[in-house]
């Protein structure tokens, strides 16, 4: 059954089978989503679930995952054409460590 078939609660209630426990509006914003197939744009601070949000509803409706870990530095091409997770990670890793102390 596909999320334009369910009524929000039983969204939610997959949602909670798959370990998130999100809210009404949550899983009323997956299904309008789904019927006018258009993409969730999730956003907010470290910590929040969103994340796991994805994980479920990709659980849920049997797609891959694909994660993009974006930054400031991001940008269109950078995210639709160049995308390299490795080389991502890395250059994360590079703009968060604190510099050498002489």
């Amino acid at each position: 059954m596909s999320f334009a078939e369910m009524k929000p609660e039983e969204i939610q209630e997959k949602l909670k089978e798959h370990g998130y426990f999100g809210n009404l509006e949550i899983a009323l914003a997956i299904k309008a989503a789904t019927l006018l197939h258009k993409p969730i744009l999730v956003e907010g601070p470290p910590g929040v679930g969103k994340t796991e949000l994805a994980k479920a509803i990709a659980a849920i409706s049997r797609q891959e995952l694909l994660r993009l870990q974006c930054s400031p530095e991001m940008n269109e091409r950078k995210a639709l054409y160049d995308f390299d997770y490795s080389k991502q990670l890395l250059f994360i890793q590079l703009v968060n460590y604190p510099p050498l102390k002489r």
